[in-house]
């Protein structure tokens, strides 16, 4: 799960990365109730395998089986902006490269922000760095920061990423 924003008055409106059609946008139906079954579903950070009805071109999630649960980065404010910030580039970079590759590095990256003592500035410019090269550019300089690594990052893939303005 990307992001989900509010659809009308109990849906959401997720923006999901899947290996096999890259980022799709799909209606997760009640969400906003109370004890509504998909709540966690329409999480970021929630890594599941989502059931999909597809109709018209459109998907609705019927169903998500949790995988893992990265959540636990919510409760610290560095890792919860380099998790944000690793999500929107994701998605952002999925157009621009091989997506398999780009999703197995984006779930790698989490695991080590949210598992390992690694510091969480080190693990956002490996993974900076590596899909940086994954998109078909090259960023091969020592000593790179994390706020260079996402100026190069919007200028080659012509994008704004919002989640930059956490990390001031």
């Amino acid at each position: 799960m990307i992001k989900a924003t509010d659809y009308g008055e109990n849906d959401k409106l997720a923006r999901l990365f899947t290996l096999q059609k890259g980022v799709i946008s799909a209606k997760i139906r009640g969400v906003k109730k109370k004890g509504a079954k998909l709540k966690f579903a329409a999480q970021p950070f929630c890594f599941g395998e989502y059931s999909l009805a597809e109709r018209g071109g459109y998907y609705t999630v019927t169903g998500c089986d949790a995988i893992e649960s990265f959540f636990g980065i919510v409760t610290q404010p560095q890792k919860y902006a380099y998790g944000c910030l690793m999500l929107e580039t994701a998605s952002e970079s999925a157009r621009y490269g091989d997506n398999p590759d780009i999703f197995a590095l984006l779930l790698d990256s989490l695991k080590e922000l949210v598992y390992t003592t690694q510091e969480p500035e080190s693990v956002m410019i490996t993974y900076l760095s590596t899909l940086v090269a994954k998109c078909g550019y090259n960023v091969a300089k020592e000593g790179e920061t994390v706020r260079n690594l996402v100026n190069y990052l919007q200028d080659k893939l012509q994008v704004r990423l919002l989640s930059v303005q956490m990390l001031d």
